[in-house]
């Protein structure tokens, strides 16, 4: 069994609704003729906005 301390579980919750967040923002912008660099931007934007940091990628 894995136990999360209080902690943990708080920055989960944070991370969850920030991806939440961008999710949505993007989804909302995705449209016929949209550029996805478009979509990007926005969702950067969003991600931005709720003062975090983007993870490179693997």
């Amino acid at each position: 069994m894995l136990i999360k301390l209080p902690g943990e579980l708080a920055l989960m919750q944070e991370a969850c609704a920030i991806a939440e967040a961008v999710t949505q923002s993007a989804i909302d912008v995705v449209h016929r003729g949209v550029r996805e660099l478009d979509v990007r931007a926005d969702a950067m934007h969003t991600l931005f906005r709720h003062d975090a940091a983007p993870v490179a990628a693997m």
